[in-house]
């Protein structure tokens, strides 16, 4: 289906064509985004195309009728816009020429036609697609239209006759125009609109309309062209006298120096000089310094060159190359801080320590090569690894750089790498670049004002790359302790040394950091406070720190540990503390209005005080509950906030022998169900079972909630649980949980996350957990009160673990044979 629609294309300015072109317009048309660009219709329009969809439609578009839709778009930073995102008013266009670039890209020449309006969008892949009706503008032949037509041109010659960028014969030109609506869409076309002001102009119907928009745009256009001039008249004034100032004092200069006498104005070279004199600088650094003051020394100081020296000479002085903090070597004094700082964390603390005194013991007593000399790169080595803390957000990975940085009473500094795509914020850009800056690792040191700072590189697992270069490249030589001692900025151009410096970086996922980058790291897990340890953060210092933050008194409001639980259990879910804090600082606000508002003196937070001002519960955790018929087992998992259980249920029919799984179970533990399945099957004899009953019954296996994703080996124990109390008729205990990799032999393999699970089987009231026995290592990761209130059962096969959950160790017991 087609419309057509007749279109008068001025084939000369100074008159209307005699005749019309006839255009066949489709009533679909491919529609191609703009991004800062408005196009308007009499035009010719160069494009550049390079995103993916946008390629095809123009080659589409040439293999057929050649006419597209231009857009503009409303969100230009959208890479691939949906309709919604863009105008709905465009113009129609014919593609003239096409030619391919070396990267792939298209430069793209269309010819604009006319204005058209989105009907209805028809589709949105492998590019977008719309109905389209034409809409040319009102055109009212009356005097006001005269008017404003000779208003617009009268404005617009000015304009052209003020601005350097039009040619002076664009005014006669603009003369020669006879069509108003042609001399409308001329001058919109480089009348520098803005984009929203272009999109109203393009929308504007009545021809009048977009006439009155440009004589009051190029009216404000030509006041601020005849206030540049002036402007312009005044500096051009100003530099005349400079440059007459310069001759006169070269002329001085060399009268000086005919004369012997000390030459005047030299002040800000000698100010510098004795910056440089002053300032214990290194050798190569004293020699570029003495270089560029040279240089600067020679040229007039009102050159733009001299202040591009001037600011090189201010970072090299004022850099510390060579003052350092004294670090406070004691121990125990180390350990204190961290124990003030953080609660529990052992291990972490531990190999904090460790970390510490290696570098005092180095320190101290310097590592010398086999030749008997001290060699930079092999005593920076031997100062310990760079550490890397990899957690959950909100875990303390960023204070525990602030303590060690307190501990050895050295200053602290920050750089967050999260977004960081170009490889000169880390190294910086070279001199002959304009506004050329020192890398943000330079930057940091300047800030931190010693030369051997606490260093946190934030964020360093979300380190992007792209055309600019590789930023975790370039961070592997700031990291490398063989290479940072002569780690060379590329702004600065001399070394600096960073070897003193304490470099820790943080990260939440260890998957996105570049191998190259993570050898040169030693890893330290901090996976996440239990529900005591929340307990105990909370009373030492998220409560302390929300009553200073809101006024309040120690004597004016009391949290309840009951109170601090129910925000743990059921009004935050995380691994960190974060959330606990800001819901914290909630009940504080809430508080300070029963203070402040209703005059009461003390408050005392408890459950019903918590549950009263938070409102309903937002997280409800799995809890143990009694089984009473078969087919049912608690697993224990291992989720991104923790630790939980989940119910493995199981019920059979009539059938042919068919396994169902639901639960949005994953690859890995689907083939546990089916190896559970399977083993139960071949020692239905020993569990008391028929085998024909498998042949006739049909088995659907369901874990809860359907709607959260789960996988992995770990639920294969309690899974063969299930099946084999389906199908034996007894029932599983109910306060029992179990873990474990299951193999058709019926050993039980070892699993990770062990210590997230058994808190999570304590939390939720259970008495007896079933793990493999080769995990009993990890049991001393769990805190010793955990420990004593649950009985820990390992085992290393299934028959095993059947006896403790089906409650028969008194009595007679399971034995399959291998």
């Amino acid at each position: 289906m087609t419309t057509t629609t007749k279109i008068i294309f001025p084939a000369e300015p100074g008159a209307d064509p005699k005749g019309a072109e006839i255009v066949q317009f489709p009533a679909e048309l491919p529609i191609l985004p703009l991004r800062n660009t408005v196009a308007f219709p009499y035009t010719i329009l160069p494009l550049t195309v390079g995103v993916e969809r946008s390629i095809k439609l123009v080659e589409d578009a040439q293999n057929g009728d050649h006419l597209i839709g231009l857009v503009a778009m409303k969100f230009p930073e959208i890479e691939d816009p949906l309709p919604g995102q863009v105008y709905e008013v465009g113009t129609i266009a014919r593609i003239e020429r096409v030619a391919k670039t070396p990267d792939d890209h298209l430069n793209v020449i269309v010819h604009c036609l006319e204005r058209f309006k989105v009907g209805y969008w028809t589709a949105d892949k492998p590019y977008l697609r719309a109905a389209i009706h034409p809409a040319s503008d009102l055109i009212e032949a009356d005097l006001e239209t005269d008017a404003l037509q000779r208003s617009l041109l009268e404005v617009a010659r000015e304009v052209v006759a003020l601005s350097p960028n039009y040619p002076k014969e664009a005014g006669d030109f603009l003369s020669q125009i006879k069509s108003p609506r042609y001399l409308a869409y001329l001058v919109a076309n480089y009348a520098n609109l803005e984009m929203a002001k272009a999109q109203q102009l393009l929308e504007e119907e009545n021809l009048k309309g977009k006439l009155r928009m440009l004589v009051t745009h190029l009216a404000r256009e030509k006041e601020v062209l005849s206030l540049g001039q002036k402007i312009q008249s005044e500096a051009r004034e100003g530099m005349e006298k400079a440059q007459r100032d310069y001759y006169l004092r070269q002329q001085v200069k060399a009268i000086q120096k005919e004369l012997g006498e000390p030459e005047e104005g030299g002040s800000e070279a000698d100010g510098y000089a004795e910056k440089i004199e002053k300032s214990d600088l290194p050798e190569e650094a004293r020699k570029e310094a003495q270089r560029e003051l040279k240089r600067l020394a020679g040229m007039s100081p009102h050159s733009p060159e001299a202040s591009i020296i001037k600011t090189y000479l201010d970072w090299l002085v004022d850099l510390p190359w060579n003052k350092a903090s004294a670090d406070q070597t004691d121990i125990d004094h180390a350990r204190a801080v961290l124990d003030e700082d953080h609660y529990g964390l052992p291990d972490v603390k531990e190999r904090i320590i460790e970390y510490l005194a290696v570098r005092k013991l180095v320190a101290e007593r310097g590592v010398k090569t086999a030749s008997g000399k001290a060699d930079a790169g092999t005593v920076s080595e031997a100062m310990g690894a760079i550490l890397c803390f990899a957690g959950p957000p909100g875990v303390g990975k960023t204070s525990l750089g602030k303590s060690i940085a307190r501990a050895l009473g050295r200053t602290f500094t920050r750089m967050s790498l999260g977004g960081v795509r170009d490889e000169a914020e880390i190294r910086g850009h070279r001199r002959t670049y304009i506004g050329a800056m020192p890398g943000r690792v330079i930057q940091a040191i300047k800030r931190a004002g010693t030369n051997n700072p606490v260093f946190i590189l934030d964020e360093v697992d979300k380190i992007g790359m792209d055309w600019r270069g590789d930023p975790s490249s370039a961070l592997l030589e700031v990291l490398d302790p063989a290479q940072n001692h002569a780690f060379r900025d590329h702004y600065l151009d001399v070394d600096f040394d960073l070897s003193d410096v304490i470099f820790i970086t943080t990260a939440n996922q260890l998957e996105t950091i570049p191998a190259a980058l993570r050898d040169r790291m030693e890893i330290i897990a901090l996976d996440g406070y239990t529900e005591h340890e929340k307990l105990q953060i909370a009373k030492r210092h998220l409560i302390p720190r929300q009553f200073k933050a809101h006024g309040l008194k120690d004597e004016e409001i009391t949290f309840t540990d009951d109170a601090v639980r129910k925000i743990i259990q059921d009004y935050t879910r995380e691994a960190g503390v974060r959330s606990l804090e800001r819901q914290v600082g909630a009940i504080c606000r809430k508080s300070v209005v029963k203070i402040v508002a209703q005059q009461w003196t003390h408050v005392v937070v408890t459950e019903e005080f918590v549950r009263e001002q938070l409102k309903k519960e937002k997280f409800e955790s799995e809890r143990s509950e009694q089984i009473e018929i078969p087919g049912i087992a608690t697993g224990l998992a291992v989720t991104a906030v923790g630790g939980d259980i989940l119910f493995i249920e199981a019920t059979r029919m009539k059938g042919k022998g068919g396994l169902t799984l639901t639960g949005q179970l994953g690859d890995v533990m689907r083939e546990s169900a089916q190896i559970a399945h399977s083993y139960v099957r071949s020692k239905a004899e020993q569990l008391g079972i028929s085998p024909d009953v498998f042949e006739a019954t049909d088995v659907h296996l369901h874990v809860p909630a359907g709607a959260i994703p789960k996988d992995g080996p770990s639920a294969g124990v309690a899974l063969s649980m299930a099946m084999a109390s389906l199908f034996s008729g007894r029932t599983v205990r109910g306060d029992v949980g179990m873990t474990g990799e299951v193999t058709l032999r019926g050993r039980v393999l070892p699993v990770g996350g062990i210590k997230m699970k058994v808190l999570a089987a304590h939390r939720a009231g259970l008495t007896t957990v079933i793990l493999p026995k080769r995990n009993e290592k990890d049991l001393e990761d769990i805190p010793q009160e955990v420990r004593e209130a649950l009985r820990i059962v390992p085992v290393d096969r299934i028959d095993e673990a059947m006896n403790v959950a089906f409650g028969v160790e008194a009595r007679q017991e399971i034995n399959i044979a291998t």
